[in-house]
């Protein structure tokens, strides 16, 4: 089974802001756990892990000039493996992205303190998450 999710990139007034493409593109080239970065179609890549953990990330922007705004990712399984889990916390931190679990979540989950500020439209305050235990805990809760 597949499970999909939604990086989305917010200023701290929570309008959408561009993320960190330079971020992104080191964790994607420079991580030691990323060991096969391969061209999936138009903005796309796949991605396999030092653990066998596989992701899809579609990432429209992040290699051409223009808005670079979100990011989607496609895990190959409901329980991420901890390199897709530490990947997404890299993606998230080095882009300044905050993370849905779908398009109707309640609630954002962040990686950096100052985050938490950046959604005061949701009717909860996004979860903040420092650690890959923390956020494969907040995908199992928050939906």
């Amino acid at each position: 089974m597949h499970r999909q999710l939604i990086l989305i990139c917010h200023d701290a007034q929570g309008h959408l802001a561009n993320g960190d493409r330079r971020g992104v593109q080191r964790v994607l080239t420079q991580a030691p756990y990323v060991i096969d970065l391969q061209a999936a179609g138009q903005d796309g890549f796949e991605i396999l892990c030092a653990d066998a953990g596989r992701v899809w990330l579609h990432a429209p922007g992040l290699e051409h000039p223009g808005a670079f705004r979100r990011m989607a990712l496609e895990l190959d399984s409901d329980t991420p493996s901890d390199d897709v889990l530490r990947l997404v916390l890299d993606l998230m931190r080095a882009g300044n992205f905050g993370l849905m679990t779908s398009l109707g979540a309640h609630q954002f989950i962040v990686s950096r303190p100052q985050q938490v500020i950046s959604f005061p439209w949701l009717p909860q305050p996004p979860v903040l998450v420092r650690t890959i235990r923390d956020l494969g805990q907040s995908l199992d809760t928050v939906a």
